[in-house]
């Protein structure tokens, strides 16, 4: 387990989840360009907090885990 304190979860799956999570919400109504950033490990089991904001050209989505200042997971997206 690397010395981890349980299941690390999927970093491309986190990025899927914030992707997934515009779309529901109607928030991208063309994408022209999608990129993401893993820079920490999520748990399996443990709360996290995602922040949204609107960007002059679209969207950005930061999950944290519950230590964590710094995001697990950027989500940026172009949108029209």
């Amino acid at each position: 387990m690397e010395g981890y304190p349980g299941l690390v979860v999927h970093g491309p799956l986190m990025t899927l989840a914030l992707a997934e999570t515009l779309r529901l919400e109607g928030r991208a109504e063309r994408v022209t360009r999608v990129g993401h950033r893993n820079d920490r490990p999520l748990f399996c089991g443990r709360p996290a907090r995602l922040r949204g904001r609107r960007t002059a050209d679209g969207f950005t989505l930061d999950l944290h885990g519950p230590e964590a200042a710094t995001p697990c997971t950027t989500l940026t997206v172009a949108a029209r």
